[in-house]
């Protein structure tokens, strides 16, 4: 019972520094003007976290600059 409630927070703790990882390195390309490269990257942070407002605004917006207007508007 005990390695249960190690393992646990452990295994959200180390999910939870991926999700981030994969943001900060999509906010960075996002900054670098490099929106087509941002696109996977908060895609891919979606898919762990999908009620995280900035990233889905952040996503719209790179849509948006890369002239995907339907993909945008979706998002």
């Amino acid at each position: 019972m005990k390695i249960k409630n190690i393992l646990f927070p452990v295994f959200l703790l180390l999910f939870n520094l991926q999700v981030m990882a994969q943001v900060k390195k999509a906010n960075r390309l996002y900054e670098l003007y490099q929106y087509a490269e941002a696109i996977p990257h908060y895609l891919k942070s979606l898919e762990k976290d999908s009620l995280d407002v900035q990233i889905i605004q952040r996503l719209a917006d790179c849509y948006r600059f890369t002239s995907n207007y339907n993909e945008a508007k979706d998002w």
